[in-house]
């Protein structure tokens, strides 16, 4: 069977949403960065809401900046 003849289920999971939107994205574009306005834009044609928003990169930032512990 080929990718082609592969039907799309009818939902999917939060996390296999992030997947699929992450390789889509990454397809799409060329660079391996994309500015903070080009995140804004891809966000608002998402209809996700400007405060979620920032709240994800806040955590993200505080992700980025807090040293793992050790197991």
């Amino acid at each position: 069977m080929s990718a082609s003849e592969v039907q799309p289920p009818q939902s999917y999971r939060k996390e296999e949403v992030q997947e699929i939107l992450h390789l889509a994205i990454a397809r799409k574009t060329e660079v391996e960065e994309l500015s903070r306005t080009q995140l804004w834009e891809i966000a608002a044609e998402l209809d996700i809401d400007a405060d979620v928003l920032q709240v994800a990169e806040k955590r993200l930032a505080i992700t980025k900046t807090t040293p793992r512990k050790k197991r």
